[in-house]
């Protein structure tokens, strides 16, 4: 971990941005410990920050970060203990806040595990949740999830003695789009390149609604993108466009 005495921060460069769902400040910042935060944020910096939908992370790099092959250092990891790793990685995982994966290396030792966030409709079990091989691992403590919280728990139970759905809302907030690193990168790219970066982080869920509506591949969608820029210099305006190109 660094150190933070007398640590004065230079500054931020030009605005880059690593898409953070709203849900994390909206639901689960008063929900999580301190280390849960930081983990969770780590996890996002290492998937949505390099538009991947998953990444291979171990313990070592949230506890310490990343120094690349030629020595220089790629981040400080989530300023955490390893037990602390462990312990907020179990928790975000008991939460079905977070999505892993045990690997095994080709030698038969363990690799690092493969972290996910859980997107609304996901299965419960990603690629059958936390994986668990011969010999075994500390790096990823399994967690329940598998077991319904709570409340869904209650909810099927009602529903399973007859006491029918009054209890539920009877008109539930749509879903949020389908999250693609592939069309929020691309829009955060467009974003710097018309120089309109505060308008970035909202747009992207703008587009991914687009894109959903649109029924394109995410390929075409990010080639629709860069045929409406044209003349514009607002990210508005080019989904504006996009927009129109999907309803016509």
């Amino acid at each position: 971990m660094p150190k933070t005495d007398d640590y004065e921060f230079a500054g931020f460069d030009p605005p880059y941005y690593t898409p953070v769902p709203d849900a994390v400040f909206d639901e689960l910042l008063p929900r999580l410990s301190g280390n849960e935060v930081k983990v969770l944020l780590y996890i996002i910096r290492r998937t949505f920050g390099f538009k991947k939908e998953r990444d291979a992370i171990s313990l070592a790099q949230i506890a310490g970060g990343i120094v690349r092959h030629d020595g220089t250092r790629q981040d400080y990891g989530a300023g955490v203990s390893r037990a602390g790793a462990a312990e907020a990685i179990k928790g975000l995982l008991a939460k079905r806040i977070i999505l892993a994966e045990r690997q095994q290396a080709r030698d038969g030792g363990d690799a690092p595990t493969v972290y996910a966030l859980r997107f609304r409709g996901e299965s419960k079990n990603w690629i059958g949740g936390v994986q668990k091989v011969a010999g075994g691992s500390p790096e990823s403590p399994p967690a329940p999830v598998q077991i319904l919280d709570s409340q869904e728990t209650n909810t099927r139970n009602k529903i399973q003695e007859g006491e029918g759905t009054s209890s539920l809302p009877e008109n539930p907030p749509a879903p949020p789009p389908p999250y693609s690193p592939v069309i929020a990168g691309a829009v955060l790219d467009l974003a710097r390149s018309l120089r309109d970066d505060l308008a970035g982080p909202g747009a992207v869920t703008q587009a991914l609604a687009l894109w959903q509506q649109s029924g394109l591949s995410e390929a075409a969608f990010v080639a629709a993108l860069q045929a409406a820029q044209g003349r514009s210099r607002k990210l508005a305006a080019v989904l504006t466009a996009v927009a129109r190109q999907v309803a016509g």
